[in-house]
């Protein structure tokens, strides 16, 4: 049996050494637009307009570093702001989806996309969870130098 279609996936199962984004931006139907007039993507099953989140991977096993979450959204969606120290915004993704396809090369390849972009979920939540930003920023910052280090984490 085939599955067709998107398939669910848990954030942590797709990065499991968290996940950074630098940027939302527009995608735009090529299909409808025209020189002088741009025209944004929608989302077919919900018309919603589409948003593309440049995300990076910092797991060091990932063959794929840097990858485009779309998100189906009637604003453009904000990203958290950086820590203090990181160049770019830790994030998470909700209702996470993975799509295969057929890239250009003839190999499998995957598209991703997202209900929803956010700060990553409040330690204090998590068993022995930090109360602080700057603890959370350490831990983030021990995460991915850990994952450097051995690979990805348990």
């Amino acid at each position: 049996m085939a599955i067709l279609g998107s398939i669910p996936a848990q954030f942590a199962d797709v990065f499991g050494c968290g996940a950074y984004a630098s940027s939302v931006e527009r995608i735009d139907d090529f299909e409808k637009a025209t020189r002088e007039n741009k025209v944004q993507a929608r989302d077919r099953a919900t018309n919603e307009l589409l948003w593309a989140v440049d995300a990076y991977d910092p797991d060091p096993s990932a063959k794929v570093k840097q990858v485009k979450v779309k998100i189906a959204a009637p604003v453009q969606p904000v990203l958290p702001d950086p820590l203090p120290g990181l160049p770019l915004a830790p994030v998470e993704f909700v209702g996470l989806v993975v799509r295969r396809y057929v890239g250009q090369n003839g190999r499998l390849a995957y598209a991703f996309a997202a209900e929803a972009v956010r700060a990553p979920q409040s330690p204090a939540k998590h068993a022995g969870g930090y109360a602080t930003e700057q603890e959370l920023a350490d831990r983030l910052i021990g995460v991915e130098e850990r994952c450097h280090k051995q690979g990805r984490p348990d």
